[in-house]
């Protein structure tokens, strides 16, 4: 249930409802997410709000809009699941080049 006393705005606590599912595979790629209305009935909020979480999730690639036709999970969701250890490997990638770098002009500077 959304908690409308939560810390975080009902949008953004559907938005994660909704992607948590679709990271565990309850939404399957390709799988249509309900209507707006249908959603704002379900969950007891205003239109407004389930387009806010849909906007979200549109924007975090994990679902695309096909017009008049609804929102749809992606159907390549790999990508999402290896998002975040993608982006520590090229964190941890940019901080070696850099401590290499400082190391080598520190040698470069010494002769």
């Amino acid at each position: 249930m959304l908690m409308k006393s939560a810390s975080i705005s009902l949008a953004e606590q559907l938005c994660n409802r909704f992607a948590e599912r679709i990271r565990t595979r309850l939404l399957a790629p390709g799988a249509r997410l309900p209507s707006v209305r249908q959603c704002a009935q379900q969950q007891g909020v205003s239109p407004s709000t389930v387009v806010a979480a849909y906007d979200q999730l549109l924007a975090q690639g994990m679902v695309e809009a096909r017009p008049h036709r609804g929102f749809y999970v992606i159907e390549k969701i790999s990508s999402i699941n290896n998002s975040d250890s993608s982006l520590e490997i090229i964190e941890n990638s940019a901080t070696n080049i850099d401590s290499k770098t400082i190391n080598n002009s520190s040698l470069s500077s010494t002769r």
